[in-house]
This record gives C-alpha cells, sequence and structure tokens, in this order.
C-alpha cells in the first residue's frame, strides 16, 4: 500500500495490556497520545500531536498477538484475522542494538551496561512470503495481507540465511539511500517531508499540513 506511513509493532498479548497501561506516560514523555484502541482485538494506535485521524499522516500501530491459536504451532492476530506458522515468528531474534540514554539505569550484576536490541522474526523470508506472496519484494498497490498464512510455503527451522539476510540488508540500505536527500547518512524532517509527499502520497491524497504533521 503505497499510503501506508505507519510504522507496525507486534508484541504478546499480555504485553500489549502492559503497553496500554503505559500509554499516559507515553504522552507525557514523547507527546504522542491514543488515537484509536480495541482491547478485544489487541490493537492500538499511537499518533503525534496534531493528527486526528488514522491513516491521515505517520502512526505507529500496536498488534497484540496470541500463540498456539487456533491450534498449536500457529500465532494469532486478532485485529486482522490473521494466523502464521509460530516456527517463522518465534522464537525472536536480535537484529540491532538501539541506542538510547542510559544515564540512572542499573548495570547489569557483570558490570555491563544493559543494552536494548531491535528483535526479528525468526524466519523473515519465509513469514513475508506467507503474509504477501513470494513477491512480496516488490512494490505493488493495494492490500496483498493474506488471512491464512501458513504453509505456503512450509518455514523451516532456521532463521535468514547468511545470503538472504544480506540481500535483505541491500534492500534495506538502498530504500534509506532513496530516501536521505542530502545523503549525509540521516534521515532528517526535510528528506521524510520530501518521501512522504513525493513517493508515498502527493496532492492527490495529502495537504501540506498533513504531510508536515506527520513529519512532526
Amino acid at each position: 500500500d503505497f499510503r501506508d506511513k505507519d510504522f507496525d509493532i507486534a508484541v504478546y498479548h499480555i504485553h500489549f495490556k502492559a503497553v496500554v497501561a503505559m500509554t499516559d506516560k507515553i504522552q507525557e514523555k514523547f507527546g504522542w497520545r491514543v488515537l484509536f484502541i480495541d482491547e478485544g482485538r489487541l490493537f492500538l494506535v499511537l499518533a503525534p500531536q496534531g493528527l486526528r485521524r488514522i491513516g491521515k499522516g505517520f502512526q505507529i500501530d500496536i498488534y497484540g498477538f496470541q500463540i498456539n491459536r487456533p491450534r498449536d504451532g500457529l500465532i494469532y492476530f486478532p485485529w486482522d484475522t490473521v494466523t502464521v506458522a509460530m516456527n517463522a515468528f518465534l522464537p525472536l531474534v536480535r537484529h540491532k542494538t538501539l541506542e538510547y540514554d542510559n544515564v540512572g539505569n542499573q548495570s547489569l550484576a557483570s558490570g555491563e551496561e544493559q543494552r536494548l536490541y531491535f528483535h526479528k522474526p525468526f524466519n523473515v523470508p519465509c513469514l513475508l512470503s506467507n503474509l504477501y506472496g513470494s513477491d512480496f519484494m516488490t512494490p505493488k498497490e493495494g492490500h496483498f495481507l493474506q488471512k491464512i498464512v501458513h504453509g505456503n510455503p512450509i518455514c523451516e527451522n532456521k532463521t535468514s540465511t547468511a545470503v538472504e539476510q544480506k540481500d535483505m540488508d541491500r534492500c534495506l540500505f538502498s530504500f534509506f539511500r532513496s530516501v536521505d536527500q542530502d545523503d549525509d547518512g540521516m534521515l532528517d524532517p526535510q528528506d521524510l517531508e520530501h518521501f512522504l509527499w513525493k513517493s508515498i502520497g502527493g496532492p492527490a491524497f495529502d495537504t501540506h499540513a498533513e504531510v508536515e504533521a506527520g513529519v512532526n
């Protein structure tokens, strides 16, 4: 979907409740507020100040999932009513180290600093092939999320190969380079505004004010 401007986060259903309990603190510290919530279907949308409607600017979508539903070995996302194979999604594996301000945080018993990580699903290529088809890396217009996304193909009990990971890293690097207009290695508001205006939305879908609100 070329108008998709959100950042998706998936959490265990028990952790979804913890995120909901933190929404007031999130708004206080970061200014992002709850734009929509459905606790029964485990879905939450966080939006920056100025964004009033879902899908009209950059937002964070948080999805809760349930394991071993509707049967053992499957994972169920109630909001999208999507079922995925557990061995494609879990266990999560460390992908990138996150930089953060650790002032005031306690060190580990070993004396090392506490590290935070961005995690990825266990078998990303197989998961995405099940979700969107074998051509998931080809941009397409419209919605292509399938509902029963397990067994086509069957995911082997292994994480991404070095070749697969290198190929995905190359694609991600190429994408961020295309957004980084001034080629300074940073994605600043001007880069994001140009990308939203020229590559995703544009005058047919968004006003300058909506793009500015999404960037800021």
